[in-house]
């Protein structure tokens, strides 16, 4: 027999630092477009479970980092974006014992989009453009680990997009 419960008590807390580079009004007409950020979190975590043992969030990732650059040009109707996301290894700590590793993962994107006409734009966007694979470990409490890769590959989409 299966049944539901409360996860029991807990707590999570972080705390996120964000940067952003705007370029300033000196700066050369070519160089004006750019602009440049980047973010970062730390999480903690803990949880006391229906068995008793005290553990993180399930799959709760001890940090995670952003950066990307931006080019926007309103008269040209440009704007392209480059981004890479890192996430590092979480854990699913299971009541049998054993434990499931999901490896730290790292993703880079890019988006161009062209005004077209008045609201009407191109774009063309791309996600996993290095295409890593997701590598999940399976530790089992009686012994041997389990070795998954998830390979979910680049995706590309394009289209058109009417804004109102």
């Amino acid at each position: 027999m299966f049944q539901v419960r409360n996860s029991g008590n807990g707590w999570a807390r972080g705390i996120e630092f964000e940067q952003r580079l705007r370029m300033p009004p000196a700066a050369p007409r070519w160089l004006k477009p750019f602009s440049f950020w980047a973010n970062q979190t730390w999480l903690a975590s803990r949880l006391r479970d229906a068995a008793g043992l005290d553990r993180p969030f399930k799959e709760q990732p001890r940090w995670i980092a952003n950066f990307g650059g931006d080019f926007a040009d309103e008269s040209l109707g440009t704007s392209l974006s480059l981004m890479a996301n890192f996430v590092s290894r979480r854990y699913d700590y299971k009541v049998n014992g054993d434990v499931s590793s999901f490896g730290g993962a790292a993703s880079f994107d890019a988006a161009l989009y062209q005004r077209v006409r008045g609201p009407l734009r191109l774009f063309i966007e791309g996600n996993n453009l290095s295409n890593r694979a997701r590598v999940r470990d399976e530790i089992l409490a009686a012994g041997g680990v389990q070795r998954r890769l998830e390979a979910y590959g680049r995706t590309l989409l394009a289209g058109l997009q009417w804004s109102f």
